[in-house]
């Protein structure tokens, strides 16, 4: 991106390349450009992930958190303050997230999910995920006003993407998602309660933020 200096306030003249480089695509973003939000992304998103990897010690949870962190900054963009550096804000972010995430897993029951499962008939299962009443998903995944929720749904797990594509947008039940994916109907539902909770977080901080 070229150093458009003339879109840069004079308050803001003493940031560094970088963040003058930030500044100008959280404006274009703030004015809905997708490629913005693309290009932040991308420019952060290793170095945030490794930086929560140490924190959680797990790779798909350290995953799924650095997409809820650019989802909640994301969403906040515009209470971001370009005094100082954007790097430093969303990493503070995420580590916050990961912390309230190690807090949260010492005060969750030891059940597993496919435990959960096991007790959830394939009627109600079914029902509670097709619901558009009782289903907020249906909503965030429809919803066009927001530019970043396509992206962040882009750039989740590429196997919880597709499910989530599979069985929102084709409409196709766990048992026809099995046949497609070559696994079974159980895994489908496992791995589509797993993305179903992290957009559940995601639909949490869009309503907070609002």
């Amino acid at each position: 991106m070229s150093d458009n200096k003339e879109n840069i306030p004079d308050d803001f003249s003493h940031l560094s390349p970088k963040a003058k480089e930030d500044y100008l695509l959280i404006t274009s973003a703030l004015e809905g450009n997708q490629a913005a939000f693309e290009n932040l992304l991308k420019k952060y998103k290793h170095s945030l992930y490794a930086t929560i990897l140490k924190v959680v010690k797990s790779k798909d949870v350290a995953e799924d958190i650095m997409i809820e962190t650019f989802a909640k900054a994301f969403s906040k963009l515009n209470e971001y303050n370009p005094k100082y550096a954007f790097s430093t804000w969303l990493f503070r972010i995420g580590i916050n997230k990961a912390i309230d995430y190690l807090r949260n897993e010492k005060k969750m029951p030891t059940s597993s999910i496919d435990e959960f499962m096991n007790n959830e008939t394939e009627t109600t299962f079914s029902e509670q995920l097709i619901s558009s009443t009782n289903d907020p998903i249906q909503d965030l995944l429809k919803e066009e006003k927001i530019a970043f929720v396509k992206l962040i749904i882009e750039k989740l797990n590429p196997r919880y993407k597709k499910i989530i594509e599979l069985f929102y947008y084709q409409e196709l039940s766990c048992e026809e998602i099995a046949k497609e994916l070559g696994t079974s109907a159980n895994a489908i539902k496992n791995d589509l309660f797993k993305a179903r909770k992290i957009l559940y977080r995601i639909i949490i901080t869009l309503k907070h933020d609002k």
